[in-house]
């Protein structure tokens, strides 16, 4: 007798978001951590291209230093993608009776591996734009405060507009690459694995 092979079930994008949202919630202290971590490494990143378009527009310019800020400004982001792929798999870790659970219940490989991306995601979009948003406005208070000139034109806030932007994708993309691995992972959990293991 051939047994009928069943259609995967599809989820909508609102539920993998509420699944997303409450793997946030319930990790508050770690996901807090993780965003500090972004915010951190993005407030950095925009600080410096702030202060480099500040003083371009002074002509006080010195491009051996960007190149020593952007070199800082790499490793620091280096450092957010690693505590982010560490949080994202202690996320695993944590969740493997409910990724199994999920699993049973019929969620496909692909529906696991959006509830993380769409995890990281959401972590990642929040933490950039907090830390663009202090890196620029902690910069521009400084600069004020340090130079006699009144340096604000169309031009600069074009520009620090345009660098803001660019913070901002680059603290999303680099939550999504740091989130691959673990988001795979829990995607590959054997349902009879998971439910045996304790954590």
């Amino acid at each position: 007798m051939q047994t009928k092979i069943e259609k995967p079930i599809k989820v909508s994008p609102i539920i993998i978001f509420n699944i997303s949202m409450k793997g946030i919630k319930v990790k508050l202290l770690r996901a807090t951590i993780t965003i500090s971590g972004i915010v951190l490494a993005i407030a950095f990143l925009q600080s410096i291209f702030v202060s480099s378009e500040i003083l371009k527009s002074v002509e006080t310019f010195d491009s051996s230093m960007r190149s020593r800020q952007i070199w800082l400004a790499a490793m620091s982001l280096i450092v957010c993608g690693v505590g982010i792929t560490n949080a994202m798999t202690m996320s695993v870790l944590e969740r493997y009776k409910e990724i199994s659970t999920m699993k049973c219940l019929g969620a496909t490989d692909k529906i696991i591996i959006k509830i993380f991306l769409l995890e990281s995601f959401l972590i990642g979009s929040f933490g950039s734009i907090l830390g663009a948003i202090l890196g620029t406005v902690l910069t521009l208070i400084l600069y004020h405060l340090k130079l006699d000139q009144n340096f604000l034109n169309s031009n600069l806030l074009i520009n620090i507009l345009n660098s803001f932007m660019i913070s901002f994708l680059i603290g999303i993309i680099i939550s999504a690459i740091s989130s691959v691995y673990p988001a795979y992972r829990a995607a590959k959990l054997l349902p009879a694995d998971a439910m045996r293991t304790e954590i």
